[in-house]
């Protein structure tokens, strides 16, 4: 793939709009173009950034324009999304001002947010799992047949899951966070869905600040509830949902490194 197509494609691929094949030709592209891979993580952060300021959903706009516009600045932010159309037309209003007022404060580049670097990328998917907009590569509610996939598709390991009875496997799919192929699988739990990502060694090094957070088997709170991060053998796994997180821990607990 040319920089020329990867690059019209920026758009619809940080919002994850592109079926599984354009993804990962750009994700390819990205390993090798260091350029591009510069352009598509600076417009992730400013994306992230605003989307997140602009999480509100409702109050007058004016209000909501001038909350956005010093929480993208401040670097506070939580991904939030209000929907694939509110999100853009928010987006473009809040990125011109934004740019304006950056220009003018000299500043060039927005403070990543607090969040460690792969809950920035996977809290956008997992609120599209919540929001029913995602569907499994592989539909299936038997673990064998899942880590079979990742292993295939993704040469990562599943590993144990401890699935109590209000626990729902759904299947597995695979997503690329900010360039790095993870295999994302779809769960719930009483009702509520949960979104696991297993990372391989090679992918975890994208994300140094969650690896860091993993060591120490953090819980994190996000916008779209709990995250709980662990390290395994072979890389990183974790865990997202409106569920507590004894509730994701147990979910893990067969899997974590001594």
């Amino acid at each position: 793939m040319r920089c020329s197509q990867a690059r019209s494609l920026l758009s619809p691929y940080v919002d994850s709009e592109l079926d599984a094949r354009s993804t990962y030709e750009i994700a390819r592209h990205l390993e090798d173009c260091g350029n591009c891979r510069r352009i598509f993580a600076a417009e992730l952060d400013w994306e992230q950034s605003f989307a997140a300021a602009l999480r509100a959903e409702t109050g007058d706009e004016e209000a909501l324009f001038a909350g956005a516009l010093r929480g993208a600045l401040a670097g506070s932010v939580r991904f939030r999304p209000r929907g694939v159309a509110g999100r853009k037309r928010w987006l473009a209003v809040a990125g011109a001002a934004l740019l304006f007022a950056a220009v003018g404060a000299g500043l060039w580049a927005v403070r990543p947010g607090a969040l460690p670097d792969l809950l920035v990328a996977a809290v956008a998917d997992h609120r599209k799992h919540v929001a029913g907009e995602l569907s499994p590569e592989l539909r299936s509610g038997d673990p064998a047949a899942v880590d079979a996939f990742l292993r295939r598709e993704l040469n990562v390991e599943l590993g144990p899951l401890a699935l109590g009875h209000d626990w729902v496997l759904h299947g597995v799919r695979r997503c690329w966070l900010r360039g790095a192929p993870v295999g994302f699988v779809l769960l719930g739990c009483g009702g509520r869905a949960v979104s696991l990502y297993v990372v391989s060694a090679e992918s975890a090094q994208r994300f140094p600040d969650a690896l860091s957070a993993a060591a120490d088997r953090s819980s994190i709170d996000t916008s779209s509830g709990c995250a709980v991060l662990e390290r395994t053998e072979g890389g990183m796994r974790c865990a997202i949902g409106q569920v507590s997180s004894a509730r994701l821990h147990g979910l893990l607990a067969d899997h974590r490194t001594r």
